[in-house]
């Protein structure tokens, strides 16, 4: 089977949080009710007022676990590499992360721009002596999958697992 060939190589994975290890879910004080996400602007302004209870609306897709259960059955190195806006956006997620992903991964890893996650993964790489396809990244951007398959990096977006094609 193919997703046993390609997992075989596989040492390292990287989750998103947004959209991948998250069902956005944010109550929007002014509509009265939960919204999938805000303009950069209001997302900052939420952000500050909700602090690190700024995800706390949002959901664990439930597709996601399973997927992570077989990662760690196989041995398979678990990270999170995130973008966020500044600190405080980092500390939310981290408390989401640490409610509900209790003792899963081996580190949360934050950059600024989606585009540096490329980099990252290139750098953790060198870091740690292993080859770019020894890697996977798991987010829901599609150019950036692109972007990361073209690196050499096993690429798999979020549609692909909910379709069980990896």
């Amino acid at each position: 089977m193919f997703y046993n060939k390609v997992m075989e190589k596989i040492k390292t994975v990287f989750f998103d949080v947004d959209g991948v290890l998250s069902a956005p879910n944010y109550f929007d004080k002014d509509l009265g009710k939960c919204t999938i996400g805000f303009s950069d602007k209001v997302w900052l302004e939420f952000l500050e007022e909700n602090k690190e209870d700024s995800y706390k609306d949002c959901k664990v897709p439930t597709y996601i676990i399973s997927f992570i259960n077989d990662l760690i059955t196989k041995g398979i190195t678990l990270y999170v590499l995130s973008s966020v806006e500044n600190e405080l956006e980092a500390k939310a997620k981290t408390k989401f992360l640490n409610h509900n992903f209790k003792d899963i991964f081996k580190g949360y890893c934050y950059v600024r721009t989606d585009d540096q996650k490329i980099e990252f993964i290139k750098d953790f790489c060198r870091d740690y002596d292993m080859n770019l396809d020894e890697c996977m990244l798991v987010d829901d951007t599609y150019m950036l999958l692109l972007k990361a398959h073209c690196e050499g990096i096993k690429a798999v977006h979020i549609a692909n697992i909910l379709a069980d094609l990896v």
